[in-house]
């Protein structure tokens, strides 16, 4: 897997950290076989006293939306039948295809999220520690080149304002599930 890299770096000292903390296999485990990908974010741990990964349910209220929005383009495009493509039967849109296999993907865990949130008691916590006293960072990472784009959040350790900026590197790397319980708690 290849990621383009980005930098949050503070105005007022000498933090600067990579966005790379949010880059995982992060999963919950809801029964025997049965996952879910963790939506996440960065944000401020006070219990860590350091910028992290946290749980992010800011598409909580929206699932339902999104869901009907993509059942509509399901019924609304061909599914195509790769053997009759092969007969020349049909023609093949690669990029509509993909598009159905990408949104098939976003609506069978969408679906998955539904029950989960029904069930789940606690708010987003912290993925390292588990605290739940954190503040989610909301940003939208800036396009290569783009150069520092102010967040609008002051650093809790120094009160400086945070920038983020996209660098040109790409990380490659072999990433590893790890695993929560419902209530997001790091299993063994």
């Amino acid at each position: 897997m290849s990621v383009l890299d980005s930098t949050i770096i503070c105005s007022a000292c000498e933090l600067t950290i990579s966005t790379s903390r949010t880059w995982g296999m992060f999963k919950y485990r809801l029964r025997i076989g049965k996952t879910l990908p963790i939506k996440r974010t960065l944000g401020w741990c006070h219990s860590c006293e350091n910028f992290t990964a946290v749980e992010d349910f800011s598409d909580r209220s929206s699932i339902h939306q999104r869901i009907s929005e993509l059942e509509t383009f399901l019924a609304n495009t061909l599914d195509i039948d790769l053997s009759k493509v092969r007969q020349g039967f049909e023609s093949l849109d690669l990029k509509t295809h993909e598009q159905r296999r990408n949104n098939a993907w976003e609506l069978d865990n969408l679906k998955n999220r539904i029950p989960f949130f029904e069930k789940r008691e606690s708010p987003p916590r912290c993925l390292m520690c588990a605290s739940i006293y954190i503040v989610h960072l909301r940003f939208d990472p800036p396009t290569e080149g783009q150069g520092s784009v102010r967040l609008g959040f002051v650093n809790p350790t120094c009160g400086g304002s945070l920038f983020i900026e996209t660098t040109s590197r790409r990380i490659n790397m072999s990433l590893d599930n790890i695993f929560y319980d419902r209530e997001g708690r790091r299993m063994k």
